[in-house]
């Protein structure tokens, strides 16, 4: 049941809101106030999937307290609601974190239109939430970076930037949550994983993101049960483009060999070695997409000394070869601009 907010200083509307969304299956009006301020203040102190603030209440308005919603709560969809028909005015609401601006008076076909498209969509993201907290879970990483490009396509088939950038960065704060103690207001996501407007524009850039996110995860979800893989990851961070090996890993992180190979196989479900390949590749994809670097130049760039070896790694991780792969998915972004 997604529990949903209604705030207007108009008791007629509130009430109208109220019998409209009950008669919506799986949606529940769990709080009917009349104030920005009671808005936030529920938002604050109770789970909430959605709110429709009116624009222009006495006190608060609707727009500030908008605001301070999303910037606490940045998973919570808010719906502006107003009786002002200007779009350009309607515009600049949307960009003070709004899902959309409705104008009053709601008809109640567009109400329902609206929360069963939030439910289809809500519903898809779940289930991707679970599929990689299960990676997560079972120490699956080579499951999640296999997971990664499928979720992403399923997630890109809206083509609209704003939807997908606030769909991304919810579920980046669904996964950053996933670890306790790791997202503790609810927001940590946009601050530690910020993305370029001009690369948000294609899949290919949310891929490598979602993958960064997972990465951090499974991180700090192995630090937090034992401690001295901190500073190994550190390392690793620092040094994913150069000529890593396990033994500069250990020399400089003063463990042993055998004891940081059970800690990867206990936490990541695999070696340290072909824990630094993927990490390397999800690199040398977007090389290979974003570049017009050579496979040998991607090669060296990322800390393999000969390129043979480097297409060979590719082509057992992504049965395709480094170029096939720069063919195939360059030609899909050039087919989406």
């Amino acid at each position: 049941m997604y529990r949903v907010l209604v705030a207007d200083d108009e008791q007629m509307m509130r009430d109208a809101m109220r019998l409209m969304i009950s008669r919506i299956p799986n949606f529940q009006v769990v709080h009917s106030v009349g104030s920005g301020e009671e808005a936030v203040e529920c938002c604050r102190r109770d789970p909430i999937d959605i709110v429709f603030l009116d624009m222009e209440m006495v006190g608060m308005s609707g727009i500030e307290a908008c605001k301070r919603i999303h910037k606490y709560h940045p998973d919570i969809s808010i719906y502006m609601v107003s009786v002002c028909r200007d779009f350009e005015f309607a515009r600049g609401v949307l960009r003070s974190a709004a899902q959309e601006y409705l104008s009053k008076p709601i008809a109640f076909s567009t109400l329902r239109a609206l929360l069963e498209e939030f439910a289809k969509y809500h519903q898809g993201t779940a289930q991707q939430i679970n599929l990689l907290s299960r990676c997560l879970n079972q120490h699956d990483f080579r499951g999640m970076y296999y997971a990664v490009p499928e979720l992403v396509r399923q997630i890109c088939v809206d083509k609209d930037q704003r939807r997908l950038t606030e769909c991304f960065f919810q579920m980046g704060e669904s996964l950053l949550g996933l670890v306790p103690g790791l997202n503790p207001d609810g927001a940590a996501c946009e601050r530690l994983f910020p993305i370029n407007e001009i690369f948000a524009r294609n899949s290919k850039s949310w891929e490598m993101w979602l993958f960064d996110v997972m990465n951090y995860v499974f991180q700090q979800a192995a630090v937090s049960r034992c401690e001295i893989l901190e500073d190994v990851f550190r390392f690793i961070n620092l040094r994913i483009k150069g000529d890593l090996s396990l033994a500069v890993i250990t020399r400089a992180c003063n463990i042993s060999q055998g004891y940081l190979s059970r800690l990867f196989q206990q936490y990541l479900s695999m070696s340290v070695m072909e824990y630094l390949h993927i990490r390397k590749l999800a690199l040398a994809k977007m090389y290979l997409i974003f570049t017009n670097m050579s496979t040998a130049d991607v090669a060296f760039r990322l800390g393999y000394s000969e390129s043979n070896y480097f297409s060979k790694v590719f082509k057992r991780y992504e049965n395709v070869t480094a170029h096939e792969y720069r063919k195939r998915h360059a030609a899909d972004i050039l087919a989406n601009e």
